[in-house]
């Protein structure tokens, strides 16, 4: 059996290196891929094998995690990997906006490294450990 792998797509690079360090922290047994924008992810997505699920923040240059979501559900090959979008935004809006753009979760981003391996942590049992796709 293959190594899963995790892609995240993610524009700031101080969130970026406090999400790489957790997972290390963590010890998940897959490979995390970075992407740094929808666009960037779309190219890797054609590089990657399907991955075992998506961390996506919204607000990125270009289309952002909206329109990330809407190639996501668009593509049979990749409309039923599990996304989680990870923001900074508490707006009521971009929540609601994230579900009925088919999100499987909507998470806030931390604001403490702690919060950031706690994320990691739940993310690893659930997502990985626990939640099964086909």
């Amino acid at each position: 059996m293959s190594i899963q792998q995790i892609m995240v797509v993610e524009d700031n690079e101080n969130d970026r290196f406090f999400l790489q360090t957790a997972f290390e922290k963590e010890d998940i047994q897959a490979n995390i891929i970075f992407a740094v924008s929808a666009e960037d992810a779309i190219e890797k997505f054609d590089e990657i094998s399907r991955p075992l699920a998506i961390i996506t923040d919204l607000n990125m240059p270009g289309a952002g995690g909206f329109g990330l979501l809407e190639h996501l559900r668009s593509d049979a090959a990749l409309k039923h990997v599990p996304t989680i979008v990870f923001s900074g935004s508490a707006n009521p809006d971009d929540i609601n906006s994230s579900y009925e753009h088919e999100a499987n979760a909507y998470v806030m981003k931390p604001d403490s490294v702690e919060g950031y391996k706690g994320f990691v942590s739940s993310f690893s049992s659930f997502w990985v450990e626990q939640n099964r796709v086909a």
